[in-house]
């Protein structure tokens, strides 16, 4: 019976994880759409322990107004857009916390909205 605990508990651990994921998408989707301007793009790369460059992928910087007209600053990953260094300038979809504008995240494409992975 014990063994059987100390298998599933990785499972348990995980499926919680995957809660978490999907509640943060969930509320996140009942934010309210804005729009944002990109003022910068850079490419950000993980390293793996032994520093050696595993993925990369490009981060936008980007300046939105919120319901009351105040300029609000954000970054978020770029992946699923259609944007490249040097894109500044750029228009992007956001999703903003109505209950704390200063937190935005970049909206997901809607090929991915919804999407459970």
């Amino acid at each position: 019976m014990l063994e059987s605990f100390v298998l599933l508990s990785p499972l348990w651990f995980l499926a919680l994880i995957g809660i978490a994921v999907l509640s943060n998408r969930r509320r996140q989707v009942a934010w309210t759409p804005a729009r944002g301007i990109v003022t910068h793009v850079r490419r950000r790369t993980n390293t793996n322990d032994d520093d050696t460059p595993s993925s990369s992928y490009l981060v936008v910087t980007y300046e939105y107004r919120d319901h009351l007209g105040r300029m609000h600053r954000g970054e978020g990953s770029a992946r699923g857009l259609q944007i490249s260094l040097g894109d500044e300038a750029q228009t992007i979809e956001l999703r903003v916390d109505p209950k704390n504008p200063t937190r935005s995240v970049v909206a997901e494409p809607p090929s991915k909205a919804g999407a459970w992975w």
